[in-house]
């Protein structure tokens, strides 16, 4: 079996760290010496319930056969003593409430309910994972779905925000998803790259496409991370005493996409 078909496995995926993810070049960046401690085993990330809103949405929309996977719980939030119960019988990343389940179901209606929005992944291949050594690093990633588009082959990247979708290029200048599109061009060798982006609490949909700029910079700052990871844990270069060193960079938005 190739790594390609053993990261079709959510878990093998996560749980691989011998190939470097977008993921975990943010934690990285956020901080070498958190990281170098996740590398060797003695650190654990903690869970975000974001993150686990944010798959239950991308298994409603792409994965719909997995979704029986998450457990619902009849509460209102996750303070409840039935949601506590039953993540302590499950797991954290399996347990969503009642209305978090209603609001994937919703963003899924609302995306098959849009002409554009179907069309666009009705043909689609969901949740597909790539490899490629890029500058001398094992890359993976693992793109939400890949279809073609007037002969040329697309990236969609789902993005669930709890802010106006109007306001989804500051997220992508504060979450770096420049570099998230950059990184995965070049793993599938796309042509374009597009963010499909809900809010979770309006359900409002947008579309953004990415320009030239926007994938140059994100380029930059992969390369920047590579060589930094190269340096630090292929070339042994890490120590305690590491400092973070940075030149600041401008930053061009994304475009935003005409759904009419």
């Amino acid at each position: 079996m190739t790594d390609v078909e053993r990261f079709k496995d959510d878990s093998q995926y996560y749980a691989d760290t011998k190939y470097l993810s977008n993921s975990n070049i943010g934690r990285m960046m956020e901080d070498v010496h958190t990281f170098k401690k996740y590398l060797d085993g003695e650190h654990e990330y903690p869970a975000n319930p974001n993150f686990v809103v944010g798959r239950l949405v991308h298994t409603a929309v792409l994965e719909p056969e997995k979704y029986t996977d998450f457990k619902v719980v009849v509460a209102k939030d996750r303070r409840s003593k039935a949601y506590k119960e039953a993540v302590e019988e499950h797991g954290y990343d399996w347990v969503v409430t009642e209305p978090e389940h209603l609001m994937a179901q919703e963003i899924k209606d609302n995306i098959e309910n849009n002409e554009k929005l179907s069309e666009l992944l009705v043909f689609a291949s969901n949740e597909v994972p790539f490899t490629k050594n890029i500058n001398g690093v094992d890359c993976k990633g693992k793109v939400d779905a890949v279809t073609e588009v007037d002969g040329k082959k697309v990236i969609i990247d789902l993005k669930t925000t709890g802010k106006p979708v109007t306001d989804f290029p500051k997220s992508a200048r504060a979450f770096n998803y420049d570099r998230q599109a950059a990184m995965y061009l070049n793993l599938t060798d796309a042509d374009e790259f597009i963010f499909l982006v809900a809010n979770k609490e309006t359900r409002s949909l947008g579309l953004f496409t990415c320009s030239d700029n926007f994938i140059n910079n994100g380029t930059h700052k992969l390369m920047y991370a590579l060589e930094m990871y190269k340096e630090l844990f292929i070339n042994g270069g890490y120590s305690s005493q590491y400092l973070h060193l940075c030149e600041l960079e401008s930053y061009i938005l994304a475009e935003p996409f005409n759904l009419k």
